[in-house]
């Protein structure tokens, strides 16, 4: 029986672990969407966080990005993205967890503004979220390896991460005057390099690209009806 992912790819949660699936050749996993939709009912029997994603393996079902990435991991050992030693594995989980807790949620805050005219843009509140998006960058630029993926010359966790992070920021960030986000961290600036070139991230990125567009063209669509009902 298929194992199912369920949630949008265009999340970078959701990302993250479509990434794995693609450097691991998981092809028996099946991306589908949440049932019942996001906060149902339905779905909370599944996942009673409401989030995305959930893995379903057979009835088994595994809620939160990190924890789904690592259980594939221990199911599917082959092409293994984690390094095999302690000190290796540590510095994957801390560029993941940087990731999550110190770039994603000052991001997710400024992705309401790049559906705004650029009249209604909030300076002061982009440059505070600009600002914690650089630590958070600051904290993954030394915590990042040699290079050129994430840690060294093999694909880890952390580039599943970092991969939609990177996606997001490059895509987002140049609407709201920040032109290039990577300036001044040259390591990872060199890894986005990199990573855009690698056929599995390569192919991620333009699905999500197109994907991007559609969605925008609907959320802008939405925003406008509610800010005309308001009026």
């Amino acid at each position: 029986m298929t194992m199912k992912i369920y949630g949008s790819r265009l999340s970078p949660y959701v990302a993250r672990v479509w990434l794995q699936t693609l450097f691991k050749g998981l092809n028996q996993i099946e991306f589908a969407p949440v049932p019942g939709g996001m906060g149902s009912t339905e779905y909370r029997r599944l996942n009673p966080v409401g989030k995305i994603p959930a893995l379903d393996d057979n009835g088994t079902i595994v809620p939160e990005s990190e924890i789904i990435c690592e259980y594939l991991e221990e199911k599917f050992p082959a092409t293994p993205l984690l390094p095999t030693d302690a000190a290796g594995r540590a510095q994957v989980r801390l560029i993941n967890r940087t990731v999550d807790m110190y770039v994603l949620p000052p991001l997710s805050a400024l992705l309401p503004q790049t559906r705004r005219p650029k009249a209604e843009h909030d300076p002061g509140l982009i440059q505070d979220g600009w600002q914690k998006i650089r630590k958070g960058l600051a904290a993954l630029e030394q915590f990042a390896g040699a290079g050129p993926f994430a840690l060294d010359s093999t694909p880890t966790l952390a580039d599943c991460a970092m991969v939609p992070m990177g996606f997001m920021l490059n895509r987002s960030l140049p609407e709201l005057g920040i032109a290039t986000p990577f300036a001044g961290f040259p390591k990872i600036d060199a890894w986005w390099a990199n990573i855009r070139v690698n056929p599995h991230c390569a192919q991620a990125l333009d699905w999500m690209a197109r994907e991007a567009v559609e969605f925008r063209r609907k959320r802008m669509a939405e925003e406008a009806a509610k800010r005309a009902a308001g009026n």
